[in-house]
């Protein structure tokens, strides 16, 4: 995806998760719940729905699909042709959204520096530590009363009881847990030692990942201090079971609280968080209860409350995923990426010199696009060198639709891929006369007659839109380039108008085929407007090539035509003259079928 496709799904997803946090944060406190185990379960439930949402809705697709009647910069065959020289130009300054992206990434990695920081100081503090010796009693009682395996370690460098470890648990303790009171060390030991038996560190470092990640969503960070909040307070309920004395523990907590000890970088579960003492030691004074009946009501409400809030948060704000790329036809160069909404342009020649060293690969350019859809700057972001000259020349003749591109900047993918053997030469063009003859590289031979007829030799061949197209991109080459003469580039121009015309028939399905067996001729009829003997010819269809939707639409209300309506030449005038109006690359066809009149908007 583009950089703003991710800045405006980074956005929608935030505020996401802020609507849920919030909707929980609400009804939890109007449910009233209390119960520090549901809490704990319902704010973590409350955690992985925000990080669940990206993978549990529908993205909206930012690109239109491509038109079915659209054949936009791929074809069955390019021309061959060596690169020409492209003007250089600054590359343009980063954007808002780049700039964006890279102060996320900066946060992101100081907070993974942190973590990193944290984890080298436990590391040093488990080496510095030694073995608690002698064990006093309340200790060796609390670890067999609830029967959590785990090393018991003291440290002069520890600035706190602390519990890390995964299948070596370890519960750190300061120095000078000796000295403290009887009661104090068994309060602490328990705590630390159920954190073992809970496996909590495991827990801290999610939390801190996450957070890591979201450093940036302050809904987050509140949300996880929700859930430690809650967790403490299940573990202080498990102590108090054990010590069967509430005075005792939150003195236990104020002991250590008024302790002088600096803030520790160690990510792991400790005893005390100063900034949840008040929270935690109100909770243990309060002796709040609820029953069973109330607490399920209470959290199939929240649950329901908080289901709701996510299709809202959904539906209000949905995730954006670019368009697929275009399909692999086969076309030596296609546009594999940010090819939606484009109006018209043209891909670029294969180099030779790519060809001749074999050389194939994306090219990644980076668009930046003006109000009017035209590109104003175009840069290589990577891609072969052979490859990367022609690109850029390509994508700065680009036109997108204006209306329909909502960001000014845009990623463009061109795939270059090595045309198979005996296709490099293309298809080679003469004059005869003023006649245009072109010979394909399997021996075909295509002639502009000077009637208006293009014809096959020999007789019977098949004459494909692709063909045409093959032989259309091989004229314009023939006119861009210094060795045409000046009467050949004139003959040359309006036989191309001609094909063009063809071509536009072909794909209506409103050609004359002339004899299935004997041969092939397409010839481009003028429209004429003569009404036949069943009445007067009426619109049956509207078409578009290369034009967006809404051009179309545009072009029709200022007009006033639509299917149904009688055609005159009046009207083909005004729609004539309101096409040029809203772009002067917007050309109108009016052709003929079984049914009546078929109008069709193509760019040039």
């Amino acid at each position: 995806m583009t950089n703003a496709i991710w800045i405006r799904d980074l956005g929608a997803f935030s505020v996401q998760v802020a609507a849920l946090v919030f909707a929980g944060a609400a009804v939890a406190f109007l449910c009233r719940l209390q119960q520090p185990r549901a809490m704990l379960l319902f704010w973590r439930l409350l955690l992985f729905v925000c990080l669940a949402l990206p993978f549990c809705q529908p993205w909206h697709a930012s690109g239109a699909p491509p038109n079915p009647h659209v054949t936009v910069l791929t074809a069955s065959a390019m021309p061959v042709a060596a690169a020409a020289t492209v003007p250089t130009s600054a590359p343009p300054s980063r954007s808002s959204g780049e700039v964006l992206i890279l102060l996320l990434i900066a946060g992101a990695a100081v907070r993974a520096a942190w973590l990193a920081m944290g984890a080298l100081a436990i590391r040093r503090l488990r080496r510095g530590a030694a073995p608690l010796a002698p064990m006093p009693p309340g200790i060796r009682e609390a670890q067999l009363r609830v029967g959590a395996r785990g090393d018991i370690l003291v440290s002069d460098r520890a600035t706190g009881p602390m519990t890390f470890g995964l299948f070596r648990p370890v519960v750190l303790l300061p120095a000078d847990v000796g000295e403290m009171a009887p009661h104090i060390q068994e309060a602490i030991a328990y705590h630390e030692l159920i954190h073992v038996r809970r496996r909590d560190w495991i827990n801290e470092l999610f939390e801190e990942g996450v957070r890591t990640i979201l450093w940036f969503h302050p809904a987050v960070w509140w949300l996880i201090g929700r859930i430690r909040l809650s967790r403490e307070q299940v573990v202080d309920e498990a102590v108090i079971r054990f010590t069967q004395s509430r005075e005792r523990y939150v003195d236990a907590l104020l002991v250590v609280a008024l302790r002088k000890s600096p803030m520790t970088l160690a990510p792991a579960p400790t005893f005390l968080r100063r900034s949840l003492l008040k929270a935690r030691v109100l909770h243990i004074m309060q002796e709040s209860t609820m029953t069973t009946y109330r607490l399920i009501a209470s959290l199939t409400t929240s649950a329901i409350v908080v289901g709701l809030a996510a299709v809202f948060a959904v539906r209000s704000f949905p995730l954006q995923a670019q368009s697929r790329a275009a399909a692999d036809t086969g076309a030596p160069v296609q546009v594999a990426k940010g090819g939606e909404h484009l109006l018209h342009g043209s891909l670029p020649e294969y180099p030779a010199r790519a060809i001749e060293q074999r050389v194939e690969g994306d090219v990644l350019l980076d668009l930046a696009i003006d109000d009017r859809g035209e590109v104003a700057d175009a840069r290589v972001s990577s891609g072969p060198d052979e490859l990367r000259r022609a690109s850029l020349e390509s994508v700065l003749q680009w036109h997108y639709a204006p209306t329909a591109v909502s960001n000014r900047s845009t990623q463009v993918t061109l795939r270059f891929h090595l045309p198979p053997p005996g296709a490099e030469s293309g298809v080679k063009w003469a004059l005869d006369g003023t006649s245009a003859k072109f010979v394909t590289p399997d021996g075909r031979t295509f002639q502009l007659r000077n009637n208006g007829e293009l014809a096959t030799e020999p007789e019977g061949t098949e004459l494909s839109s692709e063909r045409i197209e093959h032989m259309m991109a091989e004229m314009r080459g023939a006119i861009a380039s210094p060795e045409t003469s000046a009467a050949e580039k004139e003959v040359l121009a309006n036989k191309y108008a001609d094909v063009e015309k063809m071509l536009i028939l072909r794909r209506l399905q409103d050609v004359e085929v002339a004899g299935k067996d004997t041969g092939i001729a397409v010839r481009s009829p003028r429209f004429k407007l003569e009404p036949e003997a069943e009445g007067p010819l009426r619109l049956a269809q509207i078409r578009t090539e290369r034009v967006a939707d809404e051009w179309a639409a545009e072009i029709l209300a200022r007009t006033g035509l639509k299917i149904g309506d009688t055609v005159s030449e009046e009207q083909i005038k005004q729609v004539r003259a309101a096409a040029a109006s809203v772009d002067e690359h917007v050309r109108v066809e009016f052709g003929r079928d079984e049914r009546g009149v078929v109008l069709t908007f193509i760019t040039r």
